[in-house]
């Protein structure tokens, strides 16, 4: 049981440090964000250092964001009604692997 028990607080774990990266990523731009925009509303501020932080949250925002990369698989595709070496060697690996073509 305690294998099991300490398996799942890995999980735990690695999930709860994902999400604390996406929080701490956030707020950070966030604050890169609002923070020149309050400032000049209310007083004098750089604005070349307002717009660096600006440019700043805007760049962490962006590398948070998911790439959608799409997987597009390597060499020629197979058919089998072709019946040529590779392919009826590639079927004979998935018969002994018990996999599917």
């Amino acid at each position: 049981m305690p294998r099991s028990s300490s398996f799942l607080g890995r999980i735990m774990l690695a999930i709860a440090l994902m999400v604390g990266f996406y929080i701490l990523a956030i707020v950070l731009a966030g604050t890169l964000i609002l923070v020149p925009i309050v400032v000049m509303m209310f007083g004098r501020f750089s604005s070349e250092l307002a717009v660096l932080m600006i440019i700043s949250g805007c760049l962490i925002l962006w590398s948070v964001l998911p790439s959608w990369d799409r997987f597009f698989p390597p060499g020629p595709r197979l058919n089998l009604a072709n019946g040529s070496p590779p392919t009826i060697l590639r079927c004979g690996e998935c018969l002994l692997l018990h996999e599917q073509l």
